[in-house]
């Protein structure tokens, strides 16, 4: 959880109080959390969220999907072959 909390610039501890988590260290996978994004593009997408990469998923529906674009997926998440996700890659996605 750490991890993800570096990586939305927020703290464990606010993840556990915004999703009511009775033990952080015992989290499922595949389990959702709602993390309200502190950087520089909270007011520009404050809807974000981690996606896990599923089988036959491609950048282009996934923007489709959320409304985003295939340009803002690989920029968000230092991607650097468009063509190239894999099932179990977690995503960050911003939908607008």
């Amino acid at each position: 959880m750490s991890k993800i909390a570096k990586l939305y610039h927020t703290s464990v501890d606010a993840i556990v109080a915004e999703n009511h988590i009775k033990n952080p260290n015992l989290l499922n996978k595949n389990e959702k959390h709602h993390i309200t994004i502190h950087d520089k593009h909270q007011t520009r997408h404050p809807h974000a969220f981690v996606y896990v990469v599923k089988q036959g998923d491609t950048l282009h529906e996934l923007a489709l999907r959320y409304h985003t674009t295939v340009k803002e997926l690989v920029k968000w998440n230092d991607i650097q072959d468009p063509n190239r996700i894999y099932a179990g890659e977690k995503l960050r996605i911003r939908s607008k």
